[in-house]
């Protein structure tokens, strides 16, 4: 079964993204779609987990859009994780939470496309 997903890449731009099978091992999610060799799978919502370089401050370059719409959308679901990572870095694959691997809900990835438009769209 394949499971969709939302890359958010460094400059804010995303596109939905069919990833792997239930069969698939979470170190090539990482290989394929977020372009590194470790990982980290951060749980900032309930409904979501997000994809991230665990060495991107090292490697990668800031997703400051990326995080600035995940903290919006997950509200105080976040609070605890960005305490301590206030910016995440390279690009980010959003899925379904669980303990296996899901697709995330038409809803969560409407609302961070959302935010994602909106600072794409807005005159800074």
């Amino acid at each position: 079964m394949n499971h969709t997903a939302l890359r958010i890449d460094t400059d804010g731009t995303h596109q939905a993204v069919t990833i792997g099978s239930d069969d698939c091992i979470p170190r090539d999610l990482g290989c394929d779609y977020i372009d590194c060799v470790v990982f980290t799978l951060t749980a900032t919502a309930e409904s979501i987990d997000v994809w991230v370089d665990d060495e991107g401050a090292f490697n990668q370059e800031a997703n400051v859009l990326g995080t600035i719409a995940l903290k919006e959308v997950c509200g105080t679901s976040a609070t605890e994780y960005f305490a301590y990572q206030h910016v995440l870095y390279g690009p980010l694959l959003i899925t379904g939470s669980g303990e296996e691997l899901s697709s995330i809900s038409e809803a969560a990835a409407r609302a961070i496309a959302s935010k994602l438009e909106t600072y794409l769209n807005a005159n800074l």
